[in-house]
């Protein structure tokens, strides 16, 4: 599913255009399975930073693999981190994640991947991921 924000925002002079947010991987999943996901954040025709990827489950039965994220900078470098959990999100802070400030370039692309797995009496349901950010100055998000 594709989430772009293609309606301008004027807030204070600034134009915000173009930010999207994908997230792909299986439409379901069953039970005792593992699947891999992607979400891809295209920034705008601003810079974005303080980029914050929350990944929310449909319930507690699906589950984070350890080990499995990675994330594909626009320079081409990979990190791998494991996210944090807050309540029943999984929550991956680049700033946090670098240990320094990030800065996606207009038009560029940061892509989280990942893998989560069901537990053998796991219910189904939909994932949702939102990204939150700033661009000049502002706090925006987008959710997918």
């Amino acid at each position: 599913m594709r989430i772009a924000a293609l309606a301008a925002l004027c807030l204070g002079g600034v134009l915000a255009l173009g930010q999207t947010l994908d997230l792909a991987g299986p439409t379901t999943m069953g039970r005792c399975e593992e699947a891999q996901f992607s979400v891809t954040f295209t920034a705008g025709i601003q810079t974005a930073s303080n980029i914050i990827f929350a990944i929310t489950p449909p319930n507690l039965g699906f589950t984070y693999v350890s080990g499995s994220a990675i994330i594909a900078l626009h320079d081409g470098v990979e990190i791998y981190a494991d996210p944090a959990k807050v309540d029943s999100q999984w929550i991956w802070d680049l700033h946090q994640v670098l240990g320094e400030a990030y800065e996606l370039p207009p038009g560029a692309v940061v892509v989280l991947e990942f893998a989560l797995a069901t537990g053998c009496g796991t219910i189904s349901g939909t994932l949702s991921a939102r990204v939150d950010y700033v661009e000049e100055g502002i706090p925006l998000y987008l959710m997918d």
